[in-house]
């Protein structure tokens, strides 16, 4: 049963009607101000007063998720199994594992009602199926001290006071206006090291192209951190990370799902040493997240037809996706007929380090690297143990220097070859990554050019490659080193196209015949 919530009297009680910031500068808090302001809590977490008023008993329940559809009390007649969903409108039965997996299978889309919603915006207050765990456990002790815990809460512009949007953004990023709202957590609260966690509900299955994309805002001069975290049974892992004030601006970041099943995504943040730096995030979208769907109709052409039954695009070959489900287009019978085809989990796979540059590439893993150098994960496993190879300025590379790595060597003939790799470019004094056509007279032709800041994630590129019919040729990529010592350039998953041919010099010899009897 619930209990009835106490009633505050604050207006019969003397309060000072100024307060103080940390740093010492007076504001005016006005009596009755309570909706204004990031909330009157977390206002009185700022404010020096001369006394706390505690109360025993319950506050009202602060509710954390979003205003779904309730499932009604008595289902329609079915025959469902227990290991089955019960649509609600129509009884009609399905698997279990088709709740919450972005694609709606009941009629009245019932068995998506109580998820995480694809495209969250934080307009009209709402959260959008994400919640709180730690904030649930205390629904039954709440007590003054809840509004002193380091947590997530919505927050716009227009409620800010002076001076705050110094830490804490002054306009969201859905609308660019003061009054839109965002997702954030209050540095006020809490003390330094403490984190804060809001969690999706449990998502059955997603499919292979499936990633996270959002904005985040990481401005002031004690800003701790912002993590995406993966959570199956008891097993949680990191797959992204950022750290540090990013500056005034709303910054980009997606981070790669793929294939998982009965899983959570947690969004944590830790909090600085002082209430300087409110982290943020909006817009936070789950995009190609639908698991796949055989088709009636058979492949195409320019289809291939997986183990499994499902067609893809023939493009999607082996190139590190596992776009089938069951890997048959990543299957090593398909692969190994690819040009410098490398993970770089073992080795450089065919590539070479070029010896007339200032230094080399190197095979890492996230879970040697220091915090702020490099991407939280590599790109093939998604795994903070997997390899990519890096670059980076550091006492013995100094900025401008170059380390090289160049391909195997391709036939002068190719005209629809492609070379498909990923990179990864993050930090304020980031480099160059400038990727040639090298032929084997030492011509070079520039495909691209890449220089600064790129964003704190994987990103997917391919360039077009042709000969030009009398010299065979190589593809070079060249990092430059540049002037922050924890900024560096990745690379992960490289290859070549399938249609691109090997250069016929390099071709191993016939074996000889076998002799005579």
């Amino acid at each position: 049963m619930m209990k009835a919530p106490i009633q505050l009297l604050l207006n019969s009680i003397s309060v000072t009607q100024w307060c103080r910031h940390e740093s010492s500068k007076a504001i005016p808090w006005k009596k009755g101000d309570s909706g204004k302001g990031r909330n009157h809590e977390a206002e009185m977490s700022r404010c020096s007063t001369s006394f706390w008023l505690l109360f025993k008993g319950y506050l009202p329940t602060i509710s954390t998720t979003t205003s779904v559809t309730s499932v009604p009390a008595t289902l329609p007649m079915n025959n469902c199994t227990e290991k089955e969903f019960v649509c609600q409108a129509s009884g009609h039965c399905i698997q279990m594992i088709q709740k919450c997996d972005f694609r709606p299978d009941c009629s009245d889309k019932s068995d998506e009602s109580a998820c995480v919603m694809e495209v969250c915006d934080f307009e009209d207050k709402d959260l959008c199926g994400w919640h709180q765990p730690a904030l649930e456990q205390m629904s039954g002790n709440y007590s003054i001290l809840f509004t002193k815990t380091f947590k997530w809460q919505l927050g716009r512009g227009a409620n800010l006071y002076p001076e705050e949007e110094q830490h804490c953004p002054l306009t969201d990023h859905t609308t660019c206006t003061e009054e839109g709202w965002y997702l954030f957590a209050d540095s006020s609260n809490g003390e330094f090291g403490d984190t804060a966690d809001i969690a999706t509900p449990v998502i059955s299955l997603t499919g292979p192209r499936c990633k996270i994309i959002f904005w985040n805002h990481m401005n002031g001069s004690t800003i701790g951190s912002l993590e995406v975290l993966y959570k199956n049974s008891n097993k949680t892992s990191k797959l992204w990370i950022q750290s540090g004030s990013q500056g005034p601006q709303w910054n980009r970041a997606e981070v790669f799902l793929g294939i998982r099943s009965n899983f959570q995504v947690i969004f944590r943040t830790k909090r600085g040493v002082s209430y300087m730096g409110d982290v943020a995030v909006d817009d936070i979208t789950f995009e190609d997240c639908s698991p796949l769907l055989i088709s009636d109709k058979p492949c195409t052409s320019e289809e291939f037809m997986c183990a499994n039954k499902y067609c893809i695009p023939k493009n999607n070959l082996c190139d590190f996706v596992n776009d089938c489900e069951d890997n048959s287009d990543e299957s090593p019978s398909i692969c190994s007929t690819s040009i410098g085809h490398c993970n770089f989990e073992f080795d450089f796979c065919g590539w070479k380090q070029d010896e007339n540059d200032d230094f080399d590439w190197h095979l890492r893993t996230s879970n040697t690297a220091k915090l702020g150098t490099g991407p939280a994960t590599d790109h093939t496993l998604q795994e903070p143990s997997g390899h990519y190879i890096f670059i980076k300025s550091s006492f013995f590379q100094l900025p401008g220097q170059k380390a090289r790595i160049s391909s195997p060597v391709l036939s002068r003939k190719n005209k629809n070859c492609k070379i498909i790799f990923y990179y990864h470019m993050y930090g304020a004094h980031i480099g160059s990554l400038i990727i040639y056509q090298r032929t084997t007279l030492k011509h070079e032709k520039t495909l691209l050019n890449l220089t600064g800041n790129q964003g704190n994630y994987w990103q997917r590129k391919a360039l077009t490659l042709s000969g030009d019919g009398e010299e065979d040729f190589q593809v070079v990529f060249e990092g430059i080193a540049g002037q922050g010592p924890k900024d560096g350039i990745a690379l992960d998953d490289l290859t070549f196209s399938r249609e691109c041919l090997p250069s016929q010099e390099f071709l191993p010899a016939e074996p000889p015949g076998l002799p005579p009897t």
